[in-house]
């Protein structure tokens, strides 16, 4: 079949773009492969690519353009009969074939505003993106603008189907993929040593690691909580980009200023799921996190609260185990994996990856084409 994917930008990291490039690159195998995309910085062999004019900045014009610009050229391709199919992402095309529900937005946006309070309740609804957004969405999945969609995770088909009314037969649940060669146990041996020496971490400490960019709804706060609780020599990783003054100043005020360390974005975020040994990440919501994928392929434990995607991936006391946004919890949760075994449990961790590869993503997703040809 020829199958035309939507991404905003072709590259190789990130989560919709990552999602897209690492399927096309197996797809490409089997099918004729189009990526329409406002902005390539990559490409893929035996891909064709088509550039779907954007307006990168205000991010709204950004989220309209695209969108506008997907929805005219796919139409345009499959009458055309360049295409047969138009795989869309979330809300960047207009009445896709399929689209794959990265996430529910509306179900995103309404806990951004619980947690966020008062003044961000009354601003958000006059957000243009997040406006823009979920007028998409809501045309796509009410008005039944797709013929099938995949959901990422069993949670986001639960919202789907409460939100918009979408029946349980138009969804499958086709969960993220990881690339398990790229994150593995192996790159222990390459990268511990010199990742901690760059921290100034011992060789004997355990290193709690998180990767986010969003510390306040990924609970970076609560995990520097539990840090007292904790021996001395437990430390904390966070890789990502976010203000991080309030949680320096947090963290000085609980006595562990010393015990937490921020690196900033990173491009090679895998040198640091090798140096680490527990993956902590008390999130308020998700579609499903990619780096929970990355690090249990890593051979990281998950400690980590019960979420969209989490709720299938882990196995509660085997490669992890589930908590409150709550540092005492997360405390005991820690001390229960390391009274466990971090390495015993990390290889259950590992063994879980196995089920998340692309290559069984790339299949399933192939089979819901060939439902609809």
């Amino acid at each position: 079949m020829r199958i035309c994917l939507t991404t905003t930008v072709m590259r190789s990291h990130g989560g919709i773009s990552r999602y897209v490039m690492e399927l096309s690159k197996r797809l490409v195998k089997e099918h004729e492969i189009h990526i329409l995309t406002g902005k390539k910085e990559v490409g893929i062999s035996g891909v064709k690519v088509h550039m779907a004019p954007t307006i990168f900045s205000p991010v709204s014009l950004r989220v309209a353009s695209n969108t506008l610009s997907n929805t005219l050229i796919s139409s345009h391709l499959k009458k055309k009969c360049v295409v047969d199919l138009i795989h869309g992402q979330g809300a960047e095309v207009i009445g896709p074939d399929v689209i794959t529900a990265h996430s529910c937005h509306k179900a995103a946006a309404e806990q951004q505003m619980k947690e966020r309070g008062g003044r961000y309740q009354m601003l958000k609804p006059f957000e243009p993106r997040n406006n823009i957004v979920l007028a998409i969405e809501k045309y796509n999945y009410r008005k039944r603008k797709y013929r099938k969609a995949i959901s990422v995770s069993e949670g986001v088909k639960r919202e789907l189907m409460t939100i918009y009314k979408v029946p349980d037969e138009d969804v499958v649940v086709i969960p993220n993929g990881v690339d398990l060669e790229e994150f593995t146990p192996e790159n222990r041996g390459k990268y511990q040593k010199p990742v901690r020496e760059e921290l100034g971490v011992e060789g004997e400490d355990i290193i709690l690691l998180i990767t986010a960019w969003e510390f306040n709804r990924k609970g970076v706060r609560y995990i520097i909580e539990s840090l007292p609780e904790l021996p001395k020599q437990v430390k904390l990783v966070v890789v990502g980009e976010d203000d991080k003054k309030p949680y320096l100043t947090h963290a000085e005020k609980a006595g562990v200023k010393k015990r937490v360390f921020f690196t900033g974005a990173s491009k090679d975020v895998k040198r640091y799921y090798a140096a680490s040994d527990i993956f902590v990440f008390p999130t308020s919501y998700e579609a499903f996190s990619l780096s929970t994928l990355e690090a249990v392929a890593s051979g990281l434990p998950l400690v980590t609260t019960k979420v969209n995607g989490t709720e299938e991936l882990v196995k509660d006391g085997r490669n992890g185990f589930f908590v409150e946004r709550d540092g005492k919890d997360i405390a005991d949760k820690i001390k229960k994996v390391i009274d466990y075994g971090i390495g015993k449990m990390g290889s259950n961790a590992r063994k879980t990856a196995m089920d998340y590869s692309w290559d069984k993503v790339a299949e399933k997703t192939s089979n819901v084409y060939k439902e609809l040809e």
